[in-house]
């Protein structure tokens, strides 16, 4: 047990999680969103996902940013919950980036889960918007949620 609990959200990478288990020497990380715990990441779900990443490089070599952006796309276009169409993809360093519009909020996990299925990436960063088409509101990824909260503390 410790007194400060590290905390990691549903976004952090594996890399961020590797450094804050190695930096506070903790086996565990919370997951948590908007304050509520909605998972636990163990070491043994990392050494699992570095041990899928290692054969799938062995099955499929090192991979090119644009044979990871193909192989998303086609991922995306593949997936029928979704209209594909809305989403710009690009990739750098094996990182993808995805802009553009869901319909609904339940989408943008299921792309993610879509994207993190392709060979070769490394990371995900979710600048999708929310429109509803019901009432035209539009919000942000919670990744840009944030980095906006971020930008106007320090404007402050």
């Amino acid at each position: 047990m410790t007194a400060e609990v590290v905390t990691a959200t549903e976004s952090t990478s594996l890399q961020e999680l590797v450094d804050l288990m190695s930096k506070h020497g903790i086996k565990r990380v919370p997951v948590v969103r908007d304050g509520a715990l909605v998972g636990i990441v163990s070491r043994a779900d990392v050494l699992r996902t570095l041990s899928k990443v290692f054969q799938a490089q062995a099955s499929y070599g090192i991979r090119s940013d644009a044979e990871i952006q193909r192989d998303v796309e086609a991922e995306l276009k593949r997936a029928e919950c979704f209209r594909a169409e809305l989403i710009e993809v690009s990739v750098e360093d094996g990182d993808v980036i995805l802009h553009g519009c869901i319909t609904d909020e339940r989408e943008r996990s299921a792309v993610r889960v879509a994207v993190e299925n392709v060979p070769g990436v490394q990371a995900i960063h979710d600048h999708l918007t929310w429109i509803d088409p019901m009432s035209g509101m539009a919000l942000l990824s919670p990744n840009d949620q944030a980095a906006e909260q971020t930008s106007k503390v320090k404007l402050a």
